[in-house]
């Protein structure tokens, strides 16, 4: 069933009102400068049950303090805790809007259940949306959505962009969805290809810009519009990187981010021979790219191409690798991490993480950032394929036996991973989402 409302012009009044009331830019604040006690910031964990993948569907548990190391922990298989809340259909993704105060967990069509079993639908794909208060999640709202491709959060909302329909899908924390229609960016095909859009990111002040991806043309491409989607911009291109594009398989990755002073960043992690890796920016308040800034991420990776950029705090961004330099398609297998300083163009490798060796045998899962540190889960991959980690779950080599779903705290400065939570083995993590106001 295909749910679409387009956004009337009232809808878009309302919406803009909203927004420009409500800036992002406290969220922004708190996320770079630890306003709370790390040790008094919750957090949110997602978890599947390794043996059933997806058709188990999933839980979150919320959890408090980012500095104390935890072990053993259970939250899919705390099922008789009230406080733990359960969706029957299995989440590949998972978003936290802090300024809102609400979770949006995302539903590939092989974790979607019979609605006679309370899913939404065998088959079909969606999101549910809970809101957060005092520690507990309360479901507020389900939808069924066509298909989706990368997803985030800008302002009071999460989105989702759609792989095949130039849309964006838009959450707010009563569970409503509505759909804006890029109209206006269809015109913008060259050669006949219109192009996807792969990263809605928040600069602040009612800005978005959208990274947009071309599959004919190896350059970077971006758009710029408000919070309500009301006008959009004419499509800047910049031949310095390529494509701005993240991918395995069907699932899309974040390729961009905005630093905590609202300057945007979008990365290119593969081209054809790699001379186009890297990064280019647009400040704070512009709508074109910064003439004097290239981050050449090909020399600085040593021939590594990457397809996963995301902000930690202040400047700095957690970008993941391939694990073999000629290596680097849909289905091939990362996990070699470094942090990414853009202000200073330098780039760190990460420490303290699973062998590289051993990567096609975990799946690892959606992060979060926080005063200067980055929260990353691993699992064991699981049995078949589950659509949103980070590896194939068949036909690969299973993760040794005594793999144990962690939790790994990543220090931005020295790129020195550390364990922070340990689960127990039949846990398989899908995401932490902090809260940060």
């Amino acid at each position: 069933m295909k749910q679409k409302h387009l956004l009337v012009a009232a809808g878009l009044m309302a919406l803009s009102a909203t927004f420009t009331a409500c800036s992002d830019d406290d969220e922004k604040a708190s996320a770079g400068n630890a306003a709370v006690d790390p040790a008094e910031v919750s957090f949110i964990v997602t978890s599947n049950d390794l043996t059933k993948s997806l058709r188990g569907g999933s839980r979150m548990k919320v959890f408090t303090d980012l500095n104390t190391p935890k072990t053993d922990q259970l939250v899919y298989g705390d099922s008789t805790n009230a406080d733990v809340a359960y969706s029957v259909d299995g989440f590949t993704q998972a978003k936290y809007n802090s300024q809102a105060s609400f979770f949006t967990g995302y539903i590939y069509r092989q974790g979607s259940v019979e609605e006679s079993k309370g899913g939404i639908g065998s088959g079909k794909m969606g999101a549910r949306t809970y809101t957060y208060s005092n520690g507990r999640l309360t479901q507020s709202g389900v939808n069924i959505i066509t298909n989706f491709g990368n997803v985030g959060i800008f302002g009071n909302y999460t989105y989702v962009a759609m792989n095949s329909d130039l849309a964006v899908n838009i959450f707010s924390a009563n569970g409503g969805l509505t759909t804006w229609q890029a109209v206006d960016l269809a015109k913008y095909a060259i050669d006949g290809t219109a192009p996807i859009i792969s990263d809605v990111i928040d600069m602040g002040n009612n800005r978005l810009c959208l990274a947009l991806y071309y599959s004919n043309r190896d350059s970077a491409a971006v758009a710029f519009t408000d919070y309500s989607f009301s006008k959009v911009s004419d499509v800047v291109f910049d031949s310095r990187i390529g494509g701005i594009f993240g991918a395995w398989r069907s699932v899309r990755y974040a390729m961009g981010g905005a630093a905590d002073d609202g300057t945007a960043y979008v990365f290119c992690g593969t081209n054809a021979n790699g001379d186009k890796l890297g990064a280019l920016r647009i400040k704070s308040g512009d709508s074109t790219f910064d003439p004097s800034y290239r981050f050449d991420l090909n020399a600085a990776a040593d021939g590594y191409r990457f397809r996963k950029a995301y902000p930690i705090s202040g400047s700095k961004f957690l970008l993941e690798f391939y694990v073999d330099k000629a290596a680097y398609g849909v289905m091939d297998t990362s996990g070699k991490f470094a942090i990414a300083d853009m202000e200073s163009k330098t780039l760190t490798w990460v420490t303290g993480l699973p062998a590289e060796s051993q990567m096609s045998g975990y799946s690892v899962g959606y992060g979060d950032g926080y005063d200067g540190y980055y929260y990353l889960p691993f699992s064991p991959s699981e049995p078949s394929s589950s659509g949103g980690g980070g590896r194939p779950g068949r036909g690969v080599m299973r993760a040794s036996s005594n793999a144990v779903p962690t939790i790994y705290k990543i220090n931005a400065e020295t790129g020195a991973a550390s364990v922070f939570m340990t689960f127990s083995k039949n846990e398989s993590v899908k995401a932490i989402n902090i809260i940060k106001k």
